[in-house]
């Protein structure tokens, strides 16, 4: 005889676990999505849709140019004065942890 597997209560069953983990992986997504727009958005309008640190037309590409060069972040910063230091850390946390968009 075949022994049922039972949920025990107040548990979700399979199907409402896998609906739940997709529930929650895609409020994730939502989240991180959100998250980077604070830091770099993309607009057709603005340098051609580069990636530019939210809030100026600083292209992110500028950022590694400079740091390429030698220059410091704090070097960066003072020649870009409208990129706050919060956006070049959540952006290099974000290259280290590997969840950038491609």
């Amino acid at each position: 005889m075949k022994k049922e597997e039972s949920t025990p209560k107040g548990q979700p069953s399979g199907a409402d676990q896998t609906h739940s983990l997709q529930v929650w992986r895609a409020g994730a997504f939502i989240a991180r999505v959100a998250a980077m727009s604070h830091v770099v958005s993309q607009d057709p309008e603005v340098l051609g849709g580069a990636d530019v640190f939210t809030g100026t037309r600083v292209p992110v590409k500028s950022l590694f140019d400079h740091l390429e060069a030698g220059d410091s972040i704090d070097n960066f910063l003072a020649g870009f004065p409208s990129v706050r230091r919060e956006q070049v850390k959540c952006w290099s946390r974000w290259m280290e942890l590997g969840i950038l968009p491609g």
